[in-house]
C-alpha cells in the first residue's frame, strides 16, 4: 500500500508519515503540490471547509471508484464534498457520522447502552 500526506506544515506531514513507515510507503507532499494520479481514498482533514475554501487538490485526483471524506460537517461546509461529487467520486461523506458514532461509543462506555445513531444523524442533518 502507498499513501500520500499533504499538510500546510511539511514537518507535521513528515512526523505523521514516520508513524506509518512500517505499514505502508507514505510520501510527503508540499502544500499545493500537483499530483497527476487518481487516489482510492481522499481525506480532507483541514478546517478549510469551515471557511468555504477548497484544499489545493486537482480534479484528476478523483477517479470513479474514489472515496472522498471531509472531517467537517454542517450547513456551510460542503465545498469539499460538492467538489468531490462533481469530480465523479463513487462515495462522498462528511464528518457528521463520525461525530455521532464517537459520542455513541462514549455513551456506551459510560452507560453500557448503545444508542441508535441513525435517527440522531438524520435529525442533525435536517437541522442544517
Amino acid at each position: 500500500a502507498c499513501g500520500f500526506i499533504m499538510n500546510r506544515t511539511i514537518t507535521k506531514s513528515e512526523r505523521l508519515a514516520a508513524k506509518f513507515e512500517a505499514e505502508a510507503e507514505t510520501n510527503v507532499l508540499p502544500w499545493g503540490a500537483s499530483v497527476y494520479q487518481p487516489f482510492d481514498i481522499i481525506v480532507n482533514a483541514t478546517s478549510l471547509s469551515l471557511h468555504g475554501v477548497l484544499p489545493p487538490i486537482e480534479r484528476g485526483a478523483v477517479r470513479p471508484a474514489s472515496i472522498c471524506y471531509d472531517l467537517m460537517y454542517g450547513a456551510d461546509t460542503d465545498i469539499f464534498t460538492s467538489w468531490a461529487r462533481g469530480a465523479g467520486a463513487a462515495r462522498v461523506s462528511d464528518g457528521l457520522g463520525m461525530l455521532v458514532e464517537q459520542a455513541a461509543e462514549a455513551f456506551y462506555l459510560w452507560h453500557g447502552v448503545r444508542p441508535a445513531t441513525g435517527p440522531v444523524i438524520q435529525e442533525l442533518r435536517e437541522s442544517f
